[in-house]
C-alpha cells in the first residue's frame, strides 16, 4: 500500500494487477459508514432507530441528488415536513421582525435591535433539535422586545 493514492487507501480496493481502483459515486465523496441513518420518514412512521443501508443502496443516494432540482417546489417531497414548513415561516417571520427593529430603531435601543437580529443563529441543528431552538428563539425575541421601546418618563415628556 506504500505510495498509493489516497482515494485508493481509503477505498481499501485493488485490481489484480495491484493498481489502485478508485471509488465511484457516493463512497468517492466521503467515506462514512452507511448504516448511520435515520431518514425522518422513518422516524415519523415511528422507527426509533437509525436503518443499516449499504453500497446496495447507491442508486437511491443517485436518485434522491437528482431530486434536488425539486427542491423549493409544490413537487419537494421533503417539503411538506413540518420542520421543512417551520423553516418557511421562520423565513418570513424574521423579514418582519427586521422591518419592525428597522422602524423602531433609535440610538437608545440600537444594541438591543443587534441582539434581537443576531438571533437567528441560535436555530440550527436537525428535526427535534430545531424545534426546541425555535422556541428558545422565539423566547427570546418576546423577552428582548419590551426592552426596544422608550422609557416612560422620556416617552411622555416628548
Amino acid at each position: 500500500m506504500t505510495g498509493a493514492p489516497l482515494a485508493s487507501a481509503l477505498a481499501g480496493r485493488y485490481s489484480e494487477t495491484n493498481e489502485p481502483v478508485f471509488m465511484t459515486g457516493v463512497q468517492a465523496l466521503v467515506r462514512l459508514p452507511l448504516d448511520q441513518l435515520h431518514p425522518p420518514v422513518l422516524r415519523a412512521i415511528g422507527l426509533e432507530r437509525k436503518i443499516a443501508l449499504g453500497p446496495w443502496f447507491e442508486p437511491g443516494f443517485r436518485g434522491l441528488q437528482a431530486m434536488r432540482r425539486l427542491r423549493r417546489t409544490r413537487w419537494d417531497p421533503f417539503g411538506y415536513a413540518h420542520v421543512r414548513k417551520l423553516e418557511r415561516e421562520l423565513i418570513v417571520e424574521y423579514r418582519a421582525l427586521v422591518d419592525e427593529l428597522l422602524a423602531r430603531l433609535t440610538a437608545a435601543n440600537h444594541l438591543t435591535a443587534v441582539e434581537i437580529a443576531r438571533l437567528p443563529d441560535l436555530v440550527r441543528g436537525y428535526e427535534q433539535v430545531k424545534l426546541r431552538n425555535v422556541e428558545l428563539y422565539r423566547s427570546r425575541i418576546a423577552a428582548l422586545r419590551p426592552q426596544l421601546d422608550p422609557p416612560l418618563a422620556v416617552a411622555l415628556s416628548g
